[in-house]
């Protein structure tokens, strides 16, 4: 695989539960080894094929593994912070273009 995350996570989780070995490389990994194989375009069978095959080669391949709670936990925390800070920007810029639009509008402190 060279995702290991959002719709991915599920079909790693599917593979790593049942007890089957998840190989991972990046997508930089992946775009170098392409070159190296004949054929011109990107697509999806292509990029599978040169997974499956680099992960059968390559000795340095990582292997994923199921996390410890204390990792998903910190993903868990983190992905609801940053959830937090995007609402908070969509409310800014909401009441900003709500007060910009007004016929009166609020010059700020600065004039």
């Amino acid at each position: 695989m060279d995702i290991n995350t959002g719709i991915a996570a599920l079909a790693v989780g599917l593979l790593l539960n049942h007890g089957q070995p998840v190989a991972y490389l990046t997508d930089r990994a992946v775009q170098q080894a392409s070159t190296t194989y004949r054929g011109e375009g990107k697509t999806d069978a292509r990029d599978v094929f040169i997974i499956a095959d680099q992960a059968r080669i390559r000795r340095d391949v990582s292997m994923l593994r199921t996390g410890d709670d204390i990792a998903l936990d910190l993903r868990l925390l983190t992905a609801r912070r940053l959830d937090v800070v995007h609402d908070r920007t969509r409310q800014i810029n909401r009441l900003r273009a709500q007060l910009w639009s007004s016929p009166l509008r609020w010059r700020g402190p600065w004039t």
